[in-house]
């Protein structure tokens, strides 16, 4: 018999159709149920971040911030090493916030 624990979990993720991953197979696929999830509003977090690291123009940062992110990871989409998203953004304002503080 199969006993389950109602405090145990166990879940996938997947990014269909990036580089490098494989797609689960369907014996697999059968076993989960399937979540969908939106973007993040990097905008927001990056402002609120700002704001933590206690930048006082944090609007017009995070404007300039997302922006420039937004290009940079237009301009090197073709590389597979460049991964510039929100872990990538939030580590930078982390360094900024750590400079601010010198």
């Amino acid at each position: 018999p199969l006993v389950l624990v109602p405090t145990w979990s166990m879940r996938v993720t997947t990014t269909p159709g990036a580089r490098g991953h494989v797609e689960l197979p369907d014996n697999l696929k059968a076993l989960f149920r399937t979540v969908a999830t939106v973007q993040p509003n990097k905008l927001y977090i990056a402002k609120i971040l700002l704001q933590a690291e206690g930048f006082t123009n944090a609007s017009m940062l995070a404007t300039k911030l997302c922006g420039f992110f937004s290009m940079a990871g237009d301009l090197l989409e073709d590389a597979s090493e460049a991964n510039l998203g929100l872990r990538q953004m939030k580590l930078c304002i982390h360094l900024m916030g750590l400079n601010l503080l010198r």
